[in-house]
């Protein structure tokens, strides 16, 4: 399954991860991995740290094959749900500037500008915006 992770992800990320850090990702104890299969092919897989209350969306993507069918959407809403009911209250991500998409889709979940790194990305070098999405109790999650 790393082989599909990978792929997706160096088609979808001008810097992307490699084999060996979705290895230690996946065998962290703070970090978890959900996928979406289509038979037995990864359609798109987000990756969440949590540390008590807070989680943090360190990388999410969709198989060109399946991109524009609610995956990435789907793959955000079930993990927050999940998380949300195991007392998660807050949730950060980073994102491009010029990802207009993941922006519209984070921005329709809920989730608002916080801060701005400079130059976060160097492949090409780009800030990145800091987004959050907070909720004060399970009842507050609506997708």
């Amino acid at each position: 399954m790393i082989e599909q992770l990978c792929a997706i992800e160096n088609v979808s990320f001008s810097d992307p991860w490699s084999g060996q850090a979705f290895e230690d990702a996946i065998e962290s104890t703070y970090l978890a991995y959900y996928v979406i299969l289509c038979g037995d092919v990864v359609a798109g897989y987000i990756g969440i740290a949590r540390v008590l209350d807070e989680a943090e969306i360190v990388n999410i993507a969709v198989s060109p094959d399946f991109r524009r069918r609610g995956i990435g959407r789907a793959l955000l809403e079930k993990s927050m749900e999940s998380y949300v009911s195991a007392g998660v209250s807050r949730f950060d991500l980073e994102v491009r500037e010029s990802n207009y998409a993941a922006r519209t889709l984070y921005e329709a979940l809920g989730f608002e500008y916080i801060g701005r790194r400079r130059r976060f990305y160097t492949r090409p070098p780009e800030d990145a915006l800091l987004m959050c999405r907070t909720f004060t109790k399970t009842s507050d999650f609506d997708g």
